[in-house]
């Protein structure tokens, strides 16, 4: 919002211009070819805008395209479920009142219903995918029954802050500014009042803090949406348990700072922590298991033959101890600094084991699965403290790590 309020009237003047030049009229010949006609030149398309008064037609092929890309779709998309139900309710809030003020009787009514049929079907299937995702990963880790919850809570908040929008709208019906001037036909450009609305209302409103009688505040949807999308690969077939303590307590100690960042900075409701705090140990604690079940596998595998690789299990109590120091780095007066020792210490050790003893010859310390200690944990952690701090509007500069994280020589 800073940046929005120090660059708006630069941003503003490319919203017109966009809104000038977003309808292309495309079509096909009888010879097959393709025809499309709209104007090119911004400059131009705003003149004759001006001019004509614009466009009134309502586009239900766009608006529909435009929620389809804004919705919840897969685990990288959970923890926008706040801007997904902010761009829902305010879509439809200025297209309602676009609606009740540009149609009448039978014409009105029948824009109404359109409207309620493709926003209810629309917004009921980031309901189903936020509750499907969420409440599948809480399940898998011993939560089970919450997504119905979910589901229901997502749908509420959405409700409510339809509400918030239209009454804000009844308050500000000029909240585009632009009636009564030369631009007034930007009030039919769909893109152009839906992005006013919202930073109008966010301006005034930053705080978006629904709760709603289902269980789950806006924060707590928040919360464990970004949960799931930050630690769901601990649970992905893909990921190797072929790790050794001290890179699974790294790796999983990364995951608990995310949750502990979390927790800190979001107002949960003391029964959704309560739950996401179970399923979160059940995870730590289902990693390191899967860990042990690998090498058990491995050892009973006939076509394994090197056994001796497999000897050894995981020091449980090991790994959790990195995962808590992990965790504490956070309370660090200088956490980048307390996090590269801590990583030292642990990239020292496991070096250490990888040369000498009876570790030397477990597989999961052979030189080919050193390539971790290589790894840019601040590419990972970095871009989640900026989503966080964004989220927030609250200064988490002092979280950040150094852009390189990576100091040993590890050729063995």
């Amino acid at each position: 919002m800073e940046e929005y309020h120090v660059n708006a009237d630069a941003l503003r003047e490319q919203a017109i211009l966009r809104a000038a030049t977003a309808v292309i009229q495309v079509g096909k010949n009888d010879d097959g070819t393709i025809w499309t006609e709209g104007i090119y030149d911004p400059e131009a398309a705003l003149k004759e805008k001006r001019e004509t008064g614009g466009d009134t037609q309502i586009y239900w092929k766009q608006i529909d395209f435009n929620l389809r890309w804004n919705r919840i779709s897969g685990t990288n998309t959970l923890d926008s479920v706040g801007q997904v139900i902010d761009y829902f309710a305010s879509e439809y809030a200025q297209y309602k009142t676009r609606i009740e003020q540009q149609y009448t009787g039978d014409e009105q009514a029948e824009a109404l219903a359109k409207l309620e049929e493709l926003f209810s079907e629309r917004v009921a299937e980031s309901a189903d995918e936020f509750s499907r995702l969420v409440g599948d990963f809480l399940e898998a880790n011993g939560v089970e029954g919450e997504h119905d919850a979910i589901r229901n809570s997502f749908l509420d908040i959405y409700e409510q802050r339809k509400t918030t929008y239209l009454g804000f709208i009844e308050d500000h019906p000029d909240y585009a500014g632009v009636k009564g001037t030369e631009d007034e036909w930007l009030l039919t450009a769909g893109n152009f009042m839906g992005e006013q609305l919202r930073y109008a209302m966010i301006s005034q409103q930053p705080e978006m803090s629904e709760a709603s009688e289902y269980g789950y505040s806006m924060d707590d949807l928040y919360v464990a949406g970004t949960l799931v999308k930050e630690l769901a690969r601990f649970q992905s077939p893909t990921w190797s348990y072929n790790r050794s303590e001290e890179e699974l307590g790294v790796e999983l100690g990364v995951g608990a700072m995310k949750y502990a960042l979390l927790s800190n900075c979001f107002d949960l409701s003391d029964d959704v922590k309560s739950k996401l705090d179970q399923a979160f140990n059940n995870l730590m604690n289902n990693a390191i298991d899967n860990a042990n079940k690998y090498i058990d596998q491995q050892r009973s595998d006939p076509f394994v033959r090197n056994k001796e690789a497999y000897t050894m299990k995981i020091d449980k109590t090991a790994v959790m101890d990195i995962i808590k120091q992990m965790v504490e780095n956070l309370n660090a007066k200088d956490v980048n600094a307390a996090f590269r020792s801590n990583l030292t210490t642990y990239m020292s050790i496991y070096k250490q084991k990888m040369q000498v003893g009876q570790t030397s010859s477990l597989a999961r310390y052979h030189s080919y699965y050193s390539s971790w200690m290589n790894q840019n944990f601040a590419s990972e952690w970095n871009p989640f403290v900026d989503r966080i701090s964004a989220g927030t509007a609250v200064d988490m500069s002092r979280y950040l790590l150094k852009e390189q994280m990576q100091w040993l020589d590890i050729t063995v």
